[in-house]
C-alpha cells in the first residue's frame, strides 16, 4: 500500500514515525507488536503468515510462537480488540493474522473525517499508557536504535494561558504531550535561541555511544553532530549567537578518576573540541562576554564566571548545571549532583554579591531551565518523591508542581516564547517476566507502569512486587504465580525486597518512622515487620547468608557506602569495602563471598561494574567493568547479569575473571532492569522496561 497513514476506528498509525495515536493521544506499543501491527496494516483483508511475519519482524532472531502470541496480544489489549470476537485482528488457526477492519490509507495524518468518539470505540478500548519511573541517573536511560525524526506540530498558534498553575497528568494530552519521539531514546532537550532547533543525546544507531543530535522542527532528518564522544552529564547548551553546541563529556584521568571536559561543535557540523577542562557543565551570558561554568577540583565541583576581559570569578564553591538568565541578572544553579545525591536550587548574581536558595527541601535535582522574563525557573526534581517537573520564582517563594504522576521527568528547556516547557520523559511499562531456564523464552506475569522492584521466592511459585502510584507507596504486594492472585502485605514504604534462602521470610529496605531507611524483615503472609538494623544511616540492598546468621547490606556513609555485614546472633559488625555507589548486594550460594554492582557512571572507577569480596574480609575483585545487580549461579563459581541500560541479553562471568559471555540474547525490545534466580537454580524472574524515552512538552504554562 502506498502512503504513511493508516486509520482504522478510532486510531491512526503513522508508519513513517512509527507512532500510533488514538484519538490524538499517543497509545504506547513495544517495536515489535508494532512492525507486526504495520504488517497486517499494509495487508490489510489478506492472511499474513506466521513465517512472514517471523522473517521480516524478527529478521536474524531466534523466535518461538509465544513472541508472536505476545505481540499480536499486546496488539489487542491496546486497541480494545478480542480474540474471540474480533474487530481488528482476526486469528487464522495455525497459518497467521488477518488485519480485518476497514482502513483508511493516506500521505496525510489529517486526511479523512475522523468519526465521533461515541462511534469510535467501546468500552473494551484501553487507556493510553502514562508515564513510568526509569533509570535516569544513567544518560538518559536507555540503549537503544536511532532512526529518522518526528515532529508533531511543535506550538499552537496560540496556546492557552490559564490563571493558576496545577499539576498537571501525563495522560492530559491538551498540555502534555508527546513533542519529538525520534531519534529514539532521547534526553537532555536545549531550545536554540530563536527556537527553531533542538540539540538532544541519543544513542548512535550504530555503535550505541550516546551522541549529540541538531533537531530542526518542521521536518528533516536530524543531524548527528558527535559520532565517538560518550556525551552525559547535564544537558546541552547553544552558545549566545546559536553557531556552536556546548555539551558534556567524560574521560580517565592521570589517578584512574573520571574527568569532565566541555566541548563544543559547530551546529552545521565539524570537528567537536574541548573547550573548558575539567568542567562538567557551562551557560553563556546573554550578550556573550561572559560564561558561566562548572569546574571540577580537589574540593568539589565550584561554580566561576569567566569575562572575556579576563576575570575569574567564582559564585559558589559547589554547585552543577549553571544557568544564566535571559535578562543576565542571575546565574541558577543546583547543589544537587545530576550523577546522583540531593541538593538545592539557588540563584546567584554573576559578581557573586547576592546569593538565594530557592528550595526548602533537598532532593534529587536534574536539570534547569529560566523562563523568558527571568522571573521563573523550571526545574525537575523528586520533591514529591517521583522525578516531575516544578516552577519557582526566582525571587523565592514556594515551588509549585508542574507535573505530576509516577515521574521520570528530567532536564527541562523553555521554548523562547514561553510558551512550552519540553524535557525528556520514558513513557512505557514495567513487567515481571518468569522463565524456567536461561534458553527458554520468558513468561509476562505481570505488567504495569507502577512497579520499581521483583524478586522470587526461592521455589519460583511466589513473587514480591513493589509498585508505587504517584505520591503514594511504594507498597509491596505477593503474586501468585500458579493462581495469579495478588495481594499487598504491608503499608510500609518498600524500597527494596529480597527472600530469604528458605523462602519463609522477606527481607526489606523502608525508611522507619519516615526517617532513614533500615531493614526489615517480613513474613510473606504479611504481620508485624521485625528492624534487623538501627542508627541513622541508611540501608539498603539487604541479603541473608545461606545459614540465616548474618546479614549483609549497602549503608550509607556520608558521601560513600559500605558494604556492611551484621552478626544478627551478637549484632557485631564489620565493613568489607567502601564504594561510591554499592547496589544489588548478593551472598554466594556457599556463604562465602559477597557479590554487588557498582554505579553505571560513577564520580571515579573505584565504583562502577561487578565486584565479589571474601565475606570473612579481603581485598574486593571486580570481575566485569560493566554490569548491575549479579546473580549467583547454583554452582557459586559464576554471576549472572544485565548491561546497565542495554538490550544485549544476559550475560556471565566466572570468578577467576574472563571475559563475560552472553548466555542468553534479547527477545524483545525491552530493557532489563533487574534480574532474580530462584535458590535453587530456576525459574529466573526479569524486570524489563519497555518503552524508551522521548520529548515532550506543557504547554500553557502561566510563568
Amino acid at each position: 500500500m502506498a502512503g504513511s497513514f493508516y486509520r482504522f476506528g478510532a486510531f491512526v498509525l503513522d508508519r513513517e514515525q512509527r507512532r500510533l495515536t488514538k484519538q490524538g493521544s499517543l497509545v504506547l506499543l513495544t517495536n515489535r507488536a508494532f512492525s507486526v501491527l504495520v504488517l497486517l496494516l499494509e495487508n490489510s483483508g489478506s492472511l499474513v503468515e506466521k513465517q512472514t511475519i517471523f522473517e521480516k519482524v524478527w529478521a536474524g532472531v531466534a523466535v518461538v510462537d509465544d513472541n508472536l502470541v505476545q505481540a499480536i496480544g499486546e496488539i489487542r489489549s491496546v486497541l480494545g480488540d478480542d480474540a474471540k470476537d474480533p474487530r481488528f485482528v482476526q486469528t487464522v488457526h495455525r497459518r497467521g493474522y488477518r488485519f480485518i477492519a476497514p482502513v483508511e490509507v493516506s500521505d496525510s495524518e489529517g486526511t479523512g473525517p475522523v468519526p465521533p468518539a461515541s462511534e469510535q470505540s467501546d468500552n473494551r478500548s484501553a487507556p493510553p499508557h502514562r508515564s513510568i519511573r526509569r533509570t535516569l541517573w544513567a544518560a538518559g536511560l536507555g540503549a537503544v536504535v536511532v532512526t529518522g525524526l518526528l515532529v508533531v506540530g511543535l506550538l499552537p498558534e496560540r496556546a492557552p494561558r490559564p490563571s493558576a498553575v496545577g499539576a498537571q497528568q501525563p495522560g492530559d494530552s491538551k498540555r502534555f504531550r508527546e513533542l519529538l519521539s525520534e531519534p529514539r531514546g532521547m534526553v537532555k532537550p536545549a531550545y536554540s535561541p530563536d527556537g527553531k532547533s533542538m540539540l538532544v543525546v541519543a544513542p548512535d544507531p550504530s555503535t550505541g555511544v550516546h551522541s549529540l543530535f541538531l533537531v530542526r522542527p518542521g521536518g528533516g532528518a536530524p543531524l548527528q553532530l558527535t559520532q565517538t564522544i560518550e556525551v552525559r552529564g547535564p544537558a546541552p547548551t547553544f552558545s549566545t549567537d546559536g553557531d556552536l553546541a556546548m555539551f558534556t563529556s567524560y574521560r580517565q584521568g592521570r589517578e584512574g578518576d573520571t574527568v569532565p571536559d566541555v566541548w563544543a561543535v559547530p551546529v552545521v557540523g565539524g570537528t567537536p573540541h574541548v573547550m573548558f577542562a575539567r568542567a562538567s557543565a557551562a551557560s553563556p551570558s546573554p550578550d556573550g562576554s561572559a560564561i558561566a561554568c562548572a569546574f571540577v577540583g580537589a574540593a568539589g565541583t565550584a561554580i566561576r564566571v569567566l569575562r572575556s576581559d579576563g576575570r575569574e570569578i567564582e559564585v559558589a564553591e559547589h554547585g552543577h548545571w549553571p544557568r544564566w538568565s535571559p535578562d543576565g541578572r542571575w546565574i541558577a544553579y543546583a547543589t544537587s549532583d545530576p550523577e546522583g545525591g540531593k541538593g538545592h536550587l539557588y540563584v546567584v548574581r554573576p559578581d557573586a554579591s547576592e546569593r538565594r536558595q530557592l528550595t526548602d527541601r533537598g532532593s534529587q535535582l536534574y536539570g534547569l531551565a529560566w523562563a523568558p522574563d527571568s522571573r521563573w525557573i523550571v526545574f525537575a526534581s523528586d520533591l514529591s518523591g517521583a522525578m516531575n517537573l516544578w516552577r519557582v520564582a526566582a525571587a523565592g517563594g514556594p515551588a509549585a508542581e508542574i507535573t505530576a504522576g509516577p515521574g521520570n521527568i528530567a532536564s527541562p528547556t523553555v521554548s523562547p516564547d514561553g510558551r512550552a516547557v519540553a524535557f525528556s520523559c520514558s513513557r512505557g511499562a514495567h513487567e515481571v517476566q518468569l522463565g524456567r531456564d536461561l534458553k527458554a523464552p520468558a513468561s509476562p506475569l505481570l505488567r504495569s507502569e507502577d512497579l520499581q522492584a521483583a524478586s522470587v521466592s526461592p521455589d519460583g511459585r511466589l513473587i514480591a512486587v513493589i509498585s508505587r502510584t504517584g505520591a503514594v507507596g511504594p507498597t509491596l504486594s505477593v503474586l501468585d504465580t500458579t493462581t495469579q492472585e495478588r495481594r499487598q502485605i504491608t503499608d510500609m514504604s518498600v524500597w527494596r525486597v529480597r527472600w530469604t534462602r528458605d523462602g519463609d521470610l522477606l527481607l526489606l529496605a523502608a525508611p522507619a518512622d519516615g526517617g532513614v531507611r533500615q531493614v526489615w524483615r517480613l513474613s510473606p503472609g504479611g504481620g508485624m515487620p521485625a528492624r534487623l538494623t538501627a542508627g541513622d544511616r541508611g540501608w539498603d540492598w539487604p541479603d541473608i547468608s545461606p545459614d540465616g546468621a548474618s546479614l549483609a547490606a549497602a549503608r550509607h556513609a556520608d558521601s560513600e557506602w559500605e558494604l556492611a555485614v551484621i552478626d544478627l546472633r551478637s549484632n557485631q559488625e564489620r565493613v568489607l569495602a567502601v564504594s561510591p555507589r554499592i547496589e544489588g548486594v548478593r551472598w554466594s550460594p556457599d556463604g562465602r563471598r559477597i557479590a554487588w554492582s557498582g554505579a553505571y557512571r560513577p564520580e571515579d572507577t573505584r565504583s562502577c561494574g561487578l565486584w565479589v569480596v571474601d565475606a570473612f574480609g579481603g581485598s574486593p575483585r571486580r570481575l566485569s567493568p560493566d554490569g548491575q545487580f549479579p546473580v549467583w549461579e547454583p554452582s557459586g563459581e559464576s554471576l549472572l547479569f544485565a548491561r546497565f541500560l542495554d538490550m544485549s541479553g544476559i550475560w556471565r562471568v566466572t570468578l577467576d575473571g574472563g571475559q563475560p559471555v552472553r548466555v542468553r540474547p534479547p527477545e524483545a525490545d525491552f530493557v532489563v532492569e533487574d534480574l532474580d534466580i530462584a535458590r535453587a537454580g530456576a525459574p529466573i524472574a526479569l524486570l524489563v522496561s519497555h518503552g524508551v524515552s522521548s520529548i515532550y512538552a506543557v504547554e500553557g504554562i502561566d510563568f
